[in-house]
């Protein structure tokens, strides 16, 4: 709706990079690792270390991982379940947004339709690959992201193999990954269901 109806490809300018922000230029291998981002990736680690601190340590974040697990005891020591349930969603849909917006300004510079591409099930598949913990779920989407990266730069060699098969791998790791860990550690018990007093 707001670039108008038409069949051409819609181009965007991306974030600049911290380094590029800062006017760093250096051929550092570690300079790049740490500083060649998008304040985005800044703020997704950010978020991870919070949530390991508000989940563990404070008595709101334990209310919410009650909640999760069962909302029936969450609601016998006074907790509003429906109020954390609603929060909880209005702040997953928050989180998934700041997800598509990262595809759009820091990814890439073309918007279409479908532009996320089944990325979502890749999201969920690495919070169960990451035993639904911040720092598992960071190391899933790391493994992730090298399967993403892996199969652009095999595109780009000669190898005289159709693309589409180069761009099957993330997809592949993740059902292989689902596929060998399975549901060993289910998430919280009480997500996804209604609460009924």
């Amino acid at each position: 709706v707001y670039f108008g109806a038409g069949s051409t490809l819609v181009q965007v300018t991306l974030m600049n990079n911290l380094s590029t922000t800062l006017g760093i230029t250096s051929d550092n291998f570690l300079v790049k690792l740490l500083l060649d981002q998008t304040p985005m990736v800044y703020l997704a680690y950010a978020l991870v270390i919070f949530t390991a601190i508000y989940f563990n340590k404070t008595k709101s974040g334990l209310n919410y991982k009650a909640v999760g697990e069962y909302p029936k005891a969450a609601a016998t020591l006074g907790i509003n379940v429906i109020g954390v349930k609603y929060m909880a969603c209005i702040i997953c849909g928050a989180l998934a947004g700041m997800g598509g917006a990262f595809l759009t300004t820091c990814y890439s510079n073309t918007y279409v339709d479908g532009n996320v591409a089944g990325r979502g099930f890749i999201a969920l598949a690495a919070v169960i690959f990451g035993r639904w913990t911040g720092g598992g779920v960071l190391l899933a989407c790391l493994f992730f992201g090298f399967c993403d990266a892996l199969q652009i730069r095999l595109q780009v060699g000669s190898f005289g193999v159709p693309y589409q098969f180069f761009q099957m791998i993330p997809y592949i790791a993740t059902v292989v990954v689902l596929a060998l860990i399975g549901m060993k550690k289910a998430g919280p018990k009480g997500a996804g269901k209604p609460y009924l007093r």
